[in-house]
């Protein structure tokens, strides 16, 4: 179908300009494609979907759903999935702004658009912990490497060259793979050094001569497993080690120091 503007006798730049506010309305209120959304409470809704051009304040996104036209605020979606993209809401500079995820992971690369314009060009990095910067075109070795601070060996590469901007996917995921190691490590550790602590409190128990130290030793080898696993210490398993401990009070001090480190709501 084709339609015509048809346009009274004004001025050329009167002209033009009205063509423009024709196409630009257009394109931005016709224009839709396919899509779902989540929302917040978790429903998902799948129709066609088109996300308007900002406009200074908060960003929307407008479904159709058979007849019914629903339109919600950025920030009551969890994330909208058109044309093979990801969009999820992102504040920064102080508003709400549907932005397009290129990268997941602890620091994720998005891509934006400013306001009155249509191509997603703008590039944003942002990490779990809140802290953003936009992807510089100005000293990008230089502020990379201060915002890649927690691995040096993505440094080294930015350092070296090996990483340019042109790489700048490939930097976000070396990152994230840098940070996702980083936390296993840590966690094996803490864990290897409870179990530790469980087996040094076992020596002392064997060595104390306990009446009921089959007991002791059974409980403090399923306090182990748990800790060894990264489960929770039950409620009752901890209780279970204190009461068994009562004839000897230096051990069941120690004990609830070993407890506290562990400490679990389950029952």
């Amino acid at each position: 179908m084709i339609y015509l503007l048809i346009i009274p006798s004004v001025t050329k730049p009167m002209k033009i300009f009205l063509l423009s506010l024709g196409l630009l309305a257009f394109v931005q209120f016709s224009f839709a494609q396919e899509g779902s959304l989540v929302t917040l409470s978790g429903d998902s809704l799948v129709g066609n979907i088109k996300i308007p051009i900002g406009s200074g304040g908060i960003d929307y996104v407008h479904i159709k759903l058979g007849k019914e036209k629903k339109r919600f605020p950025i920030t009551a979606i969890r994330r909208a999935y058109l044309d093979g993209n990801i969009y999820e809401p992102v504040k920064y500079e102080r508003r709400y702004r549907a932005m397009q995820l290129i990268v997941e992971g602890y620091m994720k690369l998005y891509a934006y658009r400013l306001d009155d314009k249509f191509a997603y060009d703008q590039k944003l990095l942002m990490k779990r912990d809140g802290s953003a910067i936009p992807v510089p075109n100005l000293q990008f070795k230089k502020r990379m490497l201060a915002f890649v601070s927690e691995c040096p060996k993505v440094q080294q590469k930015i350092e070296g060259k090996e990483f340019k901007k042109t790489d700048l996917e490939d930097i976000v995921r070396s990152y994230n793979n840098c940070i996702t190691s980083q936390t296993e490590e840590i966690y094996v550790f803490s864990e290897t050094a409870a179990a530790r602590s469980v087996e040094s409190f076992m020596t002392k128990v064997r060595a104390s001569k306990l009446r009921n130290e089959d007991d002791i030793l059974s409980i403090l080898n399923d306090l182990k497993r748990k800790v060894v696993n990264g489960d929770v210490i039950p409620n009752y398993l901890s209780q279970a080690l204190l009461d068994n401990l009562s004839d000897n009070e230096s051990l069941k001090e120690e004990a609830r120091t070993l407890l506290n480190t562990r400490s679990g709501d389950e029952g």
